[in-house]
């Protein structure tokens, strides 16, 4: 998770009043805008076991029917899955798996703004669901990719969950 940092700007007594620092403020405002990277979330509770969830994000069958078409994966760590959508090509580094709880893949190549970027899928049985809570995190500035990706990923989660409900997803 994301970890959120609280500035606080005091003012000090000066003569007849209150006065600010309002050269410290650019500076501390510089630095928060440096500082903070931006994610794209979706939590989603699925009809199905993480077990079954997991597989769809980590097998080259689950990939290839929800998200990409044209996948080359293996649930592997270090493994780099390449995902294919037409002249654009994703690969992804499996940076971690915890069976039927965790999966991340680090973006090593594809579109300048995915580069560096953290895919993660985080999973929680809860009265007889699955609770997906998905994040690409990383992100160095909120662009207009950043808001076509967000809806894109809205779309994507929805055809995971139609796969593990009803055995059909959409994927590109």
């Amino acid at each position: 998770m994301a970890k959120s940092t609280l500035y606080n700007v005091y003012f000090t007594p000066y003569k007849l009043g209150f006065q600010s620092l309002p050269l410290l403020v650019p500076n501390i405002t510089q630095t928060i805008k440096t500082k903070i990277m931006t994610a794209i979330r979706h939590n989603l509770a699925i009809k199905a076991t993480p077990e079954k969830i997991f597989n769809a994000i980590t097998s080259q069958e689950g990939l290839e029917n929800w998200w990409a078409k044209q996948t080359v994966a293996k649930p592997e760590a270090g493994f780099v899955n390449i995902f294919t959508f037409g002249e654009s090509r994703n690969e992804m580094k499996v940076a971690k798996l915890l069976t039927n709880h965790k999966v991340e893949w680090e973006c090593i190549n594809s579109m300048e703004e995915w580069i560096g970027t953290t895919i993660s899928f985080e999973l929680e049985e809860k009265e007889g669901r699955t609770i997906l809570r998905f994040a690409h995190s990383g992100w160095r500035a909120v662009t207009d990719t950043f808001a076509s990706c967000n809806y894109n990923w809205a779309l994507f989660m929805k055809s995971l969950k139609s796969l593990c409900e009803t055995g059909t997803g959409t994927p590109s």
